[in-house]
Parts: structure tokens; sequence; C-alpha cells
């Protein structure tokens, strides 16, 4: 049996490592992502995450576990995608400025092959982090790679990883 991380996030694979997963292999999905078009925050990272899981699981060996997350972040009503180039991810830290909003991160486990689970493989969790001030640190530098880029997804999802883990 493999673990199988269905993600090239290093924030992911960092915390599963910390959770004491075995020999984690990362084998990140790489199709499109894809949810059902108008659907709330909490059905879009199950469906996104499931997605992951799924395509990932079409490679792997009946015994693997395969594990896939998706995070997004939800403000005035709306999912803010994935940031398009830096200028856009720093726009998106301006808005978020002085703001609480809500970031939402499904997990989906699998078995390896499995593409039609029987039973709920999916869970979310939220965090209402609020982001002082776009100037404090500057919204560039969170924008930066590194370790301080996008924490509150990262938080959001710790959450959950231990619950999904230890049972």
């Amino acid at each position: 049996m493999n673990w199988i991380l269905a993600s090239g996030s290093p924030r992911r694979r960092e915390l599963l490592e910390m959770l004491g997963v075995p020999d984690l292999t990362i084998r990140p999905a790489t199709g499109p992502e894809r949810a059902t078009p108008g659907a709330g925050p909490e059905q879009t990272v199950r469906e996104l995450s499931l997605h992951k899981a799924q395509e990932v699981a079409q490679t792997c060996a009946p015994e693997d576990i395969i594990i896939a997350a998706d995070t997004i972040v939800y403000l005035d009503g709306a999912i803010l995608g994935k940031p398009k180039n830096h200028d856009d991810a720093v726009r998106m830290l301006t808005a978020l400025s002085g703001r609480e909003h809500i970031v939402y991160t499904g997990v989906a486990v699998l078995r390896g092959g499995e593409l039609r689970p029987s039973t709920r493989p999916c869970a979310f969790a939220r965090s209402r982090p609020r982001r002082s001030s776009a100037t404090s640190p500057p919204a560039s530098r969170w924008t930066r790679p590194g370790p301080t880029a996008f924490r509150a997804a990262a938080r959001c999802s710790s959450r959950i990883w231990t619950a999904i883990i230890s049972t």
C-alpha cells in the first residue's frame, strides 16, 4: 500500500509528513478543475477534491490510498478563483485587506482504481481569517514564492488533515 498525494503543494506534503503518513508519493492531478456552475463553496471544494482524487486513482493499485484537496477563498458571496498572475494575486489580497473572508478546503480520500466510492469520501473545513491590511506587509510580499504565500488556506486545511488521517 502506498499513500499518494494528488497535489504538488509543498504545504500539503509537509502537513501529511508531520502527521506521520509513511512513504508519501506525490502525484499531482493535472486535469482541468471542474465544478458544478453556481455551486456553493462547500460543494465546490468537495467536487474539486474528489475529481482530483478520481483522476489519480485511475493510475494507482487497488491497495493505494489517494488523498486530494482543494482550497478556495469566499468573499462577498463569490468564490475567488486561482490568481492568473502576480498582479491578479495582489488585486485579490488587496480586496481581502482588513476584511473577514472564508477559506474553504475540501479533502477527498479514495482507494486506487476507485471512481465511485460507496461512502462519502469528502470532507471540508472553513476558517474566517481577517487579513489586517494590504500595506502591512505589502500585498505583493504575500504573493512571492515561499512560505508566506497564501498561508490562510494552509491553516484551514490543516484542521481536517488530522481528522482524516487518524480515521
